[in-house]
This record gives structure tokens, sequence and C-alpha cells, in this order.
């Protein structure tokens, strides 16, 4: 894992999502953790492919869907000989207001734990024609059409996926305790301390589990998600100097030095 991937995909209101056709021509072991704002839902098409969210390894195979949360780091371990997917990069914010009804059910799903969520996505998408839709829809010329059929394809994918009630008692655990401080991330620097107080837990507790679960410690977590932010604020025209200052950056010269060490 030489090279890191980050992202800016630059979604919102008007974007909701992107999509892209992903191909493999032989086994490859890919980039260390990342952290961006997109929810990701992708289904693999050939190969499989092993990847960590929130901690776990989790393996998915041809036919498999996975989803990933807005704040979870995750990365890819190996995907196997011509491995291919379709991922679809999804505002977490859009997909939300898209729901008049059933919104806490859709964040309950989110907020189940990675390997909990898949084996729950999977199963009630096994006997649908979701993947094979949207398999087509991605095929159709480009234009406003396939935007509005992908968008609603989207949506049904995940009302299909909403769990029921008894499904989310066993989501309780390490993960969710850490919850209030992944999701609690801003530009603002706060440091171990802060986010366990958000935890109710002790900042050694706290720490120990953050690492155990996401395989990083708190702090790295925390800078790569700000240097995210910053990056993808200069890439939208922010100076250096802006984007030190928002995101919390020592000054210009310390932001530029971090960026460059990391690519």
């Amino acid at each position: 894992m030489k090279s890191v991937e980050f992202f800016d995909w630059k979604l919102n209101s008007g974007k909701p999502f992107s999509y892209m056709i992903k191909s493999y021509p032989d086994r490859n072991f890919l980039r260390i953790p990342d952290i961006h704002n997109a929810l990701h839902l992708a289904l693999i098409l050939q190969g499989e492919r092993t990847g960590v969210h929130g901690g776990e390894v989790i393996r998915c195979k041809e036919g498999d869907f996975y989803l990933t949360a807005p704040w979870e780091p995750h990365y890819t371990l190996s995907v196997a000989f011509r491995h291919k997917l379709i991922l679809l990069n999804i505002d977490w914010d859009s997909l939300q207001n898209a729901f008049f009804t059933g919104k806490e059910l859709l964040e309950n799903l989110i907020l189940l734990p990675p390997c909990e969520r898949m084996k729950l996505l999977n199963r009630k998408l096994k006997d649908t024609d979701a993947g094979d839709e949207l398999s087509k829809a991605v095929q159709l010329p480009e234009g406003r059409e396939k935007d509005l059929l992908l968008w609603n394809l989207i949506q049904k994918i995940f009302i299909t996926a909403l769990p029921e009630q008894e499904e989310l008692i066993s989501s309780a655990g390490d993960y969710q305790r850490l919850l209030p401080a992944l999701k609690g991330l801003s530009n603002r620097l706060s440091g171990a301390k802060e986010a366990a107080e958000k935890c109710h837990l002790s900042t050694g507790y706290f720490s120990v589990l953050f690492k155990k679960q996401f395989g990083m410690s708190f702090g790295k977590y925390e800078r790569n998600f700000r240097l995210n932010g910053a990056e993808a604020a200069i890439r939208r025209g922010c100076t250096l100097k802006e984007a030190a200052d928002h995101w919390d950056f020592s000054d210009k010269s310390h932001l530029a030095r971090l960026l460059k060490k990391r690519k």
C-alpha cells in the first residue's frame, strides 16, 4: 500500500450521486484507509473483494452489495482476478431528504456495524432484481433520463433494505459506542479526550476501543478527516491559508507539509 487515493465527489442536493464502473485486471493490494463524506453503495459484478470496514474484514463475492457509511475509514486489502464493480457515491443528506417516511429506519441501517449492515443488505436484496436493474441502468446513454432512473433505483434499493425493528436488536456494541465521536467530527481539532466525553467513556478506554475498531488512533483518524476537508476546499478554489485556517491547522506551511507527506 504505497499510494493513497483521495476523493472529492462534489455531491450536493443538485447532484446527489455519481457512479463509476471500476475494473481490476489482476489481484491488487490497494490503498491505506481514506475518509470522505460520501456514502458508498457498490455491486460486485465479477470476482470478489476483501476490505476493512469499521475495523472488520469483510469479503464480498460476485452479486453482493456492500455499503459504507460517510464517517467510516475504509480500504481494500485485495481484489480477485478480473474484479469488476459498480460504485455509487451518494450524498447522505440528499438520500435522507428523499425519504418522507422511514428516515429513522434508514439511519438505523447505516448505524449498524458494517458486517451486520452488509449481511442485512444482501439478505434483503437476495431475491430481488436490484442487481440486474442497476447493471442495465448504468449502460444507458448519458442524460437526465438516466440520472432520474438511477436516483429512483438507489432509493428503491434502500427502501427494500430498510431493517425491521427486530433486526436492530443485535446492533449494540463497541461500534455504536464510538459513533458520537465519529459523527461529531468537524473542522475544529478536538482530540481524544473531548471525543471520549461525547461517548461517555474514559479517554484511555475510548482510545483502546477506537484502535481496535478502526486500526488507527483517533488522532490519526481525525487528522485524515481534516486533511481531506482542507484538500477539498483547495480544489474548490480556497487558498492554502484559508483552508489551513478553516480546518484548524497551525498555518499554511504546516498544512502544505502534511499534504505533501501523505501523497
